[in-house]
């Protein structure tokens, strides 16, 4: 009898891992990056916007300029310092250090840019450009690699909802 007892404590036990902290805490970390991603999405769309003036040539090189400064480069700031300062649960921390330096790079890339065009200086923007470039793919690839760590629970991010 003690024997069957043991091995169901033992079936019990083994059968029942601890929950990992991660998934656990994920629910929390997404909605707490949720109006960070509605504020990169609003990001995105200023800049197709202006981007869509500059192709159809609808937009002058002064308002293109002002929606840089006035929209574009605030935002982009705004975002970064925003998730800065937004508290991950410890288990999403590293990861969440990951997507804060992105944007902030990103931020950073944008006003370089802004100076070049103010400045005149098409090397310098394409330093920027570049930077922005690299900053982009890091973020691409950081909701690539969330989406897949976070589908098995059944959540999702958007990154331009």
């Amino acid at each position: 009898m003690w024997k069957r007892l043991l091995l169901l404590v033992l079936v019990v036990l083994v059968g029942c891992p601890e929950p990992d902290p991660a998934a656990r805490t994920a629910p929390e970390y997404v909605s707490r990056l949720e109006p960070l991603l509605y504020e990169n999405g609003f990001l995105a769309e200023r800049m197709l916007t202006a981007a869509a003036g500059v192709y159809n040539d609808t937009s002058g090189t002064e308002e293109v300029k002002k929606a840089w400064s006035k929209e574009v480069v605030p935002l982009s700031r705004h975002l970064a310092d925003q998730a800065a300062v937004t508290v991950p649960p410890p288990e999403w921390a590293d990861r969440h250090a990951e997507l804060v330096a992105a944007w902030s790079d990103r931020a950073d890339a944008y006003q370089e840019i802004e100076i070049a065009v103010e400045d005149g200086d098409r090397e310098a923007w394409k330093q920027a450009r570049k930077k922005a470039d690299d900053a982009k793919l890091r973020e691409e690839d950081w909701f690539r690699t969330m989406n897949r760590q976070l589908a098995p629970i059944g959540l999702a991010l958007d990154q331009f909802p």
